[in-house]
């Protein structure tokens, strides 16, 4: 259950993140840039996730896996690298 908690958080942080990034740089253009934390000193590089479709799901995992399904993705914006607990806190502190 731990496990699933803290999975979940990941999740919702990064989502929130992509959220943000994707509010502040919708009007740029849909290229690779550098967010900086004004007053921080710290940045982290922004990169640009295009829309498109995938398959999901498996038809031989778990029960909660199937059916494979389409999943339509609009585009987006995701860190280069993964987030920590520290960079995602100084960045829930600011305005964009």
């Amino acid at each position: 259950m731990l496990k699933l908690l803290k999975r979940t958080l990941f999740v919702s942080s990064v989502s929130s993140v992509l959220f943000v990034a994707s509010a502040y740089h919708f009007n740029k253009s849909f290229e690779p840039y550098s967010q900086e934390i004004p007053g921080t000193g710290i940045s982290f590089d922004m990169v640009p996730i295009p829309e498109g479709s995938f398959k999901m799901g498996s038809d031989n995992g778990a029960s909660d896996e199937a059916p494979i399904h389409e999943v339509n993705v609009d585009p987006f914006w995701m860190a280069s690298h993964e987030v920590t607990w520290d960079l995602y806190e100084l960045f829930l502190d600011k305005s964009f």
